[in-house]
């Protein structure tokens, strides 16, 4: 697998994160390589909070081969640390995943200053 760290896969979708005043959601697609296959970038319907979408991600995990995931959510808030839904719906995701083969590598918190990464935090199983 590539050596490049989940927020230099984000590429230009980090500036968008780090500057939105909504919370956005980037879900990046990596191939068994480590390639990126596709990057998707979806907005809540609630500008202050985000559910994951969880069949669209999966719906494309599946359709694009996806064999490992990358999520990215901004805190317009200022505040890199993941709530505990985040948690919560990260270890879901994860494990629906999971079934299919397809693993979460990260899932980043991202502020305007800071970054959150919830795997170096052995918060994803």
């Amino acid at each position: 697998m590539q050596s490049q760290t989940p927020a230099t896969l984000l590429g230009d979708y980090l500036p968008l994160l780090r500057s939105s005043r909504n919370e956005l959601l980037t879900v990046i697609h990596l191939g068994s390589d480590g390639t990126v296959i596709a990057r998707r970038i979806m907005e809540g319907s609630n500008p202050c909070s985000l559910t994951l979408p969880v069949r669209a991600i999966v719906g494309d995990a599946l359709n694009l081969g996806t064999q490992h995931l990358i999520l990215a959510h901004n805190h317009p808030s200022g505040l890199a640390v993941p709530s505990e839904s985040d948690i919560a719906s990260t270890r879901k995701l994860s494990a629906l995943l999971g079934m299919l083969s397809v693993a979460i590598r990260d899932h980043l918190v991202v502020t305007r200053e800071d970054m959150f990464s919830l795997a170096d935090h052995d918060l994803i199983t």
